[in-house]
């Protein structure tokens, strides 16, 4: 059974990053309970289908030269993880957060994704996504129309 700090890997590597749907279905069952929570700047999910469709969404609308890299040590508790990480070109991020699981008998009950903000003012009206895909669009102008539109779920 993963602990929570396999499991924080499992999440970031072979599930967020991971391009073959295949793959990232198989990590899906073995790292997420059924009835999984994903809850991220754009509003929450419940299982593995829906977790497993915000992913392919994300990694849809990304250039394929985009990746996740994890961000800072992992934090581990007993019920709890935490990873930050940045999604973009290698070491040139457009975005980075920090995913935070809730883990029950081995799984994933619980992803929180919280995203790093670009502004230091709280009126900002921009959502995660518009953010994203301006970050996006800026780096590859003629991907605007294919720009990410979700949060990242890393």
């Amino acid at each position: 059974m993963p602990d929570a700090k396999e499991l924080l890997y499992i999440n970031l590597h072979e599930i967020f990053a991971e391009r073959d749907p295949d793959a990232r279905r198989a990590a899906i069952e073995r790292a997420y309970d059924e009835d999984v929570r994903f809850i991220d700047p754009e509003g929450e999910v419940v299982g593995r289908e829906a977790l497993n469709n915000s992913a392919q969404k994300l990694l849809d609308g990304a250039p394929a030269e985009f990746a996740f890299e994890e961000d800072g040590p992992r934090y581990v508790g007993h019920d709890t993880g935490a990873l930050p990480w940045r999604f973009g070109p290698p070491d040139t991020p457009v975005a980075r957060g920090i995913d935070i699981l809730t883990v029950r008998d081995g799984r994933v009950s619980v992803l929180r994704t919280l995203l790093a903000s670009e502004r230091t003012s709280s009126m900002s009206t921009e959502t995660a996504s518009e953010r994203i895909a301006k970050a996006v669009s800026a780096h590859e102008p003629g991907l605007s129309q294919h720009a990410v539109q979700a949060a990242p779920t890393a």
